[in-house]
Formats: C-alpha cells, structure tokens, sequence
C-alpha cells in the first residue's frame, strides 16, 4: 500500500529519556497536565506549574521544575478531568465525579466558587468561550453546561441523550459555536451564546458512544472526532456534513491531535495502534503499534517534529511525527502492570514531558 508505514513497539530505541521527577498520588492518574504560570513558589515562566487531578479526589499544583507540591485540593471523588486554567491565568477550573465544577486559586488553591451539576464530571474538561468569560462542560447527567468564570453563574445548559464525557472544542467565528461528543452517539454542535442547535440537520450520528474530544482545524473549517463505533471523522464544521471517515479495529477514544502543518490528523485506538492520517481524504500515512489500548491522546512538541502518547501496556511513547518511527519509550506503569491513559503536556521550550499514570505518580521526563 503506498505511504503506508507499519511499525511495531519492538523497533529499537535511539535514545532513553531520563526521569526527571515523579510525584506520587493517593490514585490512579488519568487526569491530563495543564501548565500554567508561577505562583505560590512555583517559579517563573508560562509552564512552572503543573495542574493535575487524580482519582484520590485531589486537585494538585506541582512545581515543574523539581515535581514538589505547591498546594492541593481536595474534592468529593475522583477527579478524572482535566484542570484548565482562566484566561488571566489565575484561577484553575476543574470538574469532580462528585458531580461539581470547581474554580480555585492557581496561586493557592483557594476555593473561588463551586457550581453542583446532576452527575459525574467524568474526564470532561472545561473549555473557555466568549474570550475567557464562560466556560463551557460537559456532565454524566446528559447535559453540557455554559457558566459564567467569574461566579460559576448558569448562562445556559443543553441536554443530550446521554453521558457528556468529551471535551468541547470552541469556535469563535460567526458569534461563537461549541463542539462536543455524548454517549447517545452523536457530535453536538451548539451556539455558543444561548446552547441552541447549530446544525440544521441536527447533531451529527455515529455508531457508538463519542467519548473523543473534537479537534477543530486552524482555518476553523474542519472537524476531527473519534468513536466507540471504531472509527475517526471529519466533518464539516459549518454544516455538520460528513467528509470522511477512517475505521479502525476497535473503539476510538482517544481525541485527534492536528499536526504536520495541518496535514496530518494522530488519534489512538483500542486495537494497540496510534495512526496518523491524511487530514484530507483519511488515509493512512502510517500507523504504529503499541502494546495495548492507547486511550491517550497524543501531544507535539513546540516544532511539532515529535509526538508523545501514553498507552495501556505502561509505556509513554514517542515518535517521529512525519513517519512514525520511534524515538523512545519510557516504562511508567509496566512493573506494576498498568497503563497511562493520561495525556502528556509538553514545556514550552520542548524539553520535558509530563504525565499521570495507573500507577498513581505523576511524571516528568526529559524529551530530547
């Protein structure tokens, strides 16, 4: 098949990358890195503090240079999400499977305003809308939630026929529109302003729960989303209308990454494989497996050269991400058998790596 590239986690490593600091947790961490500013002894510079939350029902600022708790906060259950901060920088938003939304203190901690929705905030995270002044969440209540950042006030809520656990991504074009998954099956895509209906046809169906993040294109055009139906999509964002679709061997729960200037769409699946695709037909430019299920949505580095994932064999991966050929693996989770379906962030200058584990630590490893 040409351009197809077919590599297996048994290729040999160039290079091993050296543990920088772990933290260890109470519980497993699948909750993804946010990197933030200083604060609260955290050093300088954009990416000094690492959010994460933990099934220990913690949310924790790490300083990222040496991996020591700056503070902590302590929710009703686990924290699955994802932290994110607000557009100042100042406060972190988080949800908890005890069913709130929580905004606290990126300096402290310190708790700003919580908002109770009707289920579990399981694994969606918050994503800021109208220039930072709501954010939008999804709940295992069925709904997606608008609220207001400064006082966690309702602006507005829009039911699903199923669990919202996939992220929204937020277009600002043509007064705002947001695009989130539901376990009924479908992409939903809202208005931004009032959570009405977008598309004319209606939210856009697959076959299976879509618990994947959609990933908007630069230009704002196009959609990429995965599925529990076994496949990757692209959709129109205008529209809702379907340009391709990519099936794999099993469920696509992992969230596309847009990468390679636009030209290339990464996603993990549970058949063990991370693919890279044409972000224009949805052909593979080359897939690499892994050892087991790769959850993990994968991260680029700042010149988008490398590509970093986590995988339920234990392993963070990373790759070249213009032929998939790998460039390390690190062993997190293999000695006590669990995976890493946390997400890795990347510093600023691309030098380290960071992730949660199974095996309840939180990482940073070197990247070069």
């Amino acid at each position: 098949m040409a351009g197809f590239i077919l590599l297996s986690s048994s290729t040999a490593v160039a290079t091993a990358p050296t543990l920088l600091w772990k933290h260890a947790t109470g519980d497993w961490v699948d909750s993804n890195p946010t990197l933030g500013p200083g604060g609260g002894g955290g050093g300088g510079g954009n990416d000094a503090v690492v959010f994460i939350g933990s099934d220990d029902g913690q949310v924790r600022a790490l300083a990222s240079a040496t991996g020591a708790l700056l503070w902590n906060y302590t929710t009703g259950a686990a924290v699955t999400a994802s932290p994110r901060l607000s557009a100042d920088g100042a406060r972190v938003f988080v949800g908890s499977q005890d069913g709130a939304v929580y905004a606290l203190g990126a300096a402290d901690g310190a708790l700003h305003w919580r908002y109770a929705t009707g289920g579990a905030v399981d694994e969606s995270s918050c994503t800021l809308v109208d220039g930072g002044a709501a954010l939008v969440v999804g709940s295992d209540d069925g709904s997606v939630y608008c609220l207001a950042a400064a006082d966690g006030a309702l602006r507005w809520a829009h039911a699903t026929g199923g669990a919202v656990q996939s992220t929204a991504a937020y277009s600002a074009a043509g007064g705002g529109a947001v695009f989130i998954g539901s376990n009924d099956g479908s992409l939903h895509a809202l208005h931004a302003s009032n959570g009405s209906a977008l598309w004319a046809a209606g939210p856009f169906a697959t076959g299976g729960a879509v618990t994947s993040s959609p990933a908007l294109s630069a230009d704002g055009q196009r959609l990429f989303v995965g599925s529990k139906d076994h496949s990757v999509y692209a959709l129109d964002a205008a529209s809702g209308a379907q340009l391709w679709a990519h099936a794999t061997w099993d469920e696509v729960c992992s969230s596309p990454t847009i990468g390679h200037g636009g030209r290339l769409v990464f996603a993990g699946s549970s058949d063990d494989n991370l693919y890279a695709l044409h972000a224009g037909n949805g052909s593979v430019a080359w897939q690499y497996k892994a050892g087991f299920y790769v959850y993990s949505t994968p991260a680029l580095s700042p010149d988008g050269a490398s590509l970093y994932f986590g995988s339920d064999d234990g392993y963070l991966y990373a790759l070249g991400a213009a032929r998939g050929e790998l460039l390390w693996r690190f062993a997190a989770g293999v000695q006590s058998r669990v995976g890493i379906d946390s997400s890795p962030a990347v510093s600023a200058d691309g030098a380290a790596v960071f992730f949660g584990s199974y095996d309840k630590n939180v990482y940073a490893v070197s990247a070069k």
